[in-house]
């Protein structure tokens, strides 16, 4: 499947219901979809949905969190880039160089972008 066929049919319920990631675990992704959950976490702030994927396959939510913190190598001339799914209006990250490490889910997570050499390994 085409992305733009998979990002027309899918919805934002479907991400809602996919299984949820221990929290503690650390897992890595070709890229990521960052969704509001709906609810408000204790900040004020929006609880955000970190869903990995793998290709045009979302795997799992990831984290849940009030707060991203990017950690990019110091040496990088690419990072990622961000689209949005249409019509269900999901953020997707990606990115030509990198991979998404989605670190412990807290009320700040981390995702690290980890140079990948064989990002086909990623993409299906």
């Amino acid at each position: 499947m085409r992305m733009n066929d998979f990002q027309r049919k899918i919805k934002k319920v479907d991400f809602l219901n996919l299984p949820r990631r221990s929290w503690d675990k650390v897992s890595t992704y070709g890229s990521i979809c960052v969704i509001n959950s709906g609810r408000k976490h204790d900040s004020g702030y929006s609880l955000m949905y970190i869903i990995g994927m793998n290709g045009h396959v979302p795997i799992e939510i990831a984290a849940a969190c009030d707060d991203i913190q990017w950690v990019i190598p110091e040496r990088c001339d690419y990072y990622f880039r961000t689209d949005m799914f249409y019509p269900c209006g999901v953020m997707h990250f990606h990115s030509n160089k990198y991979i998404f490490q989605v670190h412990r889910s807290l009320s700040t997570t981390e995702i690290h972008l980890i140079p990948n050499e064989d990002i086909k390994a990623y993409k299906q």
